[in-house]
């Protein structure tokens, strides 16, 4: 109770800090997400929470007949109703049913589910008021044991295993991760790099060699930390290939670096011995080995969370390798920023793309600032230095089933066919 308690504090005072700082801003990003408590206005319109006030009115004898019919017209949580209402609900035998997740302040506060009693069994439920375009993952906490909700058949991957997506009508998954029978498609090396730099030593890298590679010279490449997951769980390659087959992104080589115990610490903090590694050693190996344009303009280097923090450290360090760079709800550093305030010549050569989420991490960013704030403030010494870049915001978590997203839109904003590259 007490680590709660002051989690919970914490939590309050990243909140008041950043209202403070951002109360003068005019950009509506910088505003915290609302309530996700419906107002009583907005919930007795809500036929489910009507269903509820009914069901608690009856004789306790009644209720179990009222919650089986209930279930054969509703077999699926969440409801989801007009007005960005969403109702979770569970039925059975316990005594506490909670929900943790992305909109539980980042998993970090599970909300205690209502329930009413029905005979042999207790109906769960808790209703949420939320943004008509959000996505995010969650959990069920049944008397201590975390579990998928089992009637939800749909499901998010996650590194911890399987996670429960809800979604609002708003939000439309990106079709252009789909495997297509009737397209050409890329084909596939695997290296074990053999290194003098332990940062580099026996790691595995994949590589996607675009279709029609050998009639291709002088391609672009990307390069992905944590880039084995990346094709596990965003569909990276089923992305590169029907872009490409769509002409939307010019034809490109990818490499997928593999992530491995240790790397949290270079991606954060012993980021150096890594940069050099892999701007030393790694870069010019797939440039003898494969076509490429050797120009680091032509090279892009992307991430998530201190993936990401690593893919920007790399194009403000090594500019002469780099000068493009993703970074998905990206880790900051006090490190990351005052690089940025360095001056270098190749400032307005590079080119970063960035995004995070409202329902991001609440802790692990520099001075203590949630992701979404921290972010914010990111792209705003980006501008103030002068370095091109976008920042976009989406109502979504710090969770693959967020990143996989955007996917396409990285790869369209380094590599469209529709203009020049840089």
């Amino acid at each position: 109770m007490k680590s709660f308690t002051s989690a919970t504090f914490r939590f309050l005072l990243v909140i008041c800090i950043s209202t403070i700082l951002t109360g003068c801003e005019e950009d509506e990003h910088f505003r915290y997400i609302s309530s996700s408590t419906p107002s009583r206005e907005k919930i007795v319109k809500s036929a489910f929470y009507r269903f509820t006030e009914t069901l608690r009115e009856m004789d306790e004898s009644e209720r179990e007949n009222a919650v089986k019919e209930f279930l054969i017209k509703n077999p699926n949580s969440p409801i989801i109703e007009g007005g960005g209402i969403a109702c979770i609900y569970w039925y059975g035998n316990a005594d506490t049913v909670l929900v943790i997740g992305d909109i539980q302040g980042s998993w970090n506060f599970p909300d205690t589910m209502n329930f009413i009693r029905c005979g042999s069994g207790n109906f769960f439920f808790r209703i949420y008021m939320l943004p008509s375009d959000l996505r995010a993952d969650y959990l069920l906490i049944v008397d201590g044991k975390s579990m998928t909700d089992p009637r939800n058949p749909v499901v998010a991957p996650s590194v911890y295993g399987p996670h429960s997506q809800i979604s609002l009508p708003g939000f439309i998954p990106d079709k252009v991760r789909d495997f297509r029978n009737e397209i050409p498609r890329g084909t596939i090396d695997s290296l074990v790099i053999n290194s003098n730099y332990k940062e580099l030593n026996s790691r595995l890298a994949v590589i996607y060699k675009p279709h029609g590679y050998d009639t291709l010279e002088a391609l672009p490449v990307v390069f992905v930390n944590d880039g084995l997951k990346a094709i596990e769980y965003s569909s990276y390659l089923n992305v590169l290939d029907n872009l490409i087959c769509e002409k939307r992104i010019r034809p490109v080589l990818a490499v997928f670096m593999e992530y491995k115990e240790g790397d949290q610490n270079y991606n954060l903090n012993e980021y150096e011995a890594y940069i050099t590694a892999f701007c030393d050693e790694l870069v010019p190996l797939i440039e003898r080995i494969y076509k490429t344009t050797g120009n680091s303009s032509d090279r892009i280097i992307t991430g998530v969370s201190a993936g990401g923090h690593l893919s920007l450290l790399t194009v403000l360090k090594r500019p002469d390798v780099f000068l493009n760079s993703a970074g998905q709800s990206t880790t900051t550093t006090r490190a990351l920023f005052e690089t940025i305030e360095k001056p270098h010549k190749f400032k307005r050569d590079l080119k970063i793309y960035l995004d995070v989420a409202r329902y991001d991490l609440v802790y692990g960013a520099a001075d203590s600032e949630t992701f979404l704030f921290s972010n914010q403030k990111l792209s705003k010494s980006l501008a103030e230095s002068g370095i091109r870049h976008q920042l976009r915001i989406f109502n979504d978590g710090h969770q693959w089933g967020n990143w996989r997203e955007r996917t396409d839109d990285i790869l369209i904003y380094f590599l469209s066919t529709n203009h020049p590259h840089p």
